[in-house]
């Protein structure tokens, strides 16, 4: 998967992605996009980020001492790590930026406030 900031990901020169409509595997607004297409069928349609992975919440970002993370945990941009809530749920989040003596934790989805572009091309309709 190719995620840089133009490019997040593509089926091209590989098996097409197979979707039912409804089942909750992808995003509402990519199922409304394809809606209506017939096979054959090319369409680009941009879907904003309230309503794909959402806007960025800074609540979901925090700055951590490097000295309160497990010794094994690399202490580089992009490491991923689960850490219990209070509440005592896992949550998913990353190093996002490093310092000298912390790092800042962000568990906002990885696309969230970013506005999506879809190309799609409707092979088939089973």
């Amino acid at each position: 998967m190719n995620q840089d900031l133009n490019h997040f990901d593509t089926s091209q020169n590989r098996q097409p992605v197979e979707l039912t409509l409804g089942s909750g595997d992808y995003i509402q607004s990519f199922e409304k996009g394809i809606i209506g297409m017939a096979v054959g069928d090319k369409k680009t349609f941009i879907v904003r980020p309230e309503e794909a992975f959402g806007v960025r919440h800074m609540e979901l970002m925090a700055d951590v001492k490097k000295s309160d993370l497990p010794v094994n945990i690399p202490h580089v941009i992009g490491q991923k790590l689960t850490i219990k809530l209070p509440e005592g749920d896992p949550i998913q989040a990353v190093i996002s930026t490093t310092g000298e003596d912390s790092v800042t934790l962000d568990a906002n989805h990885p696309l969230a406030g970013r506005t999506l572009v879809f190309d799609v091309k409707l092979v088939e309709i089973v």
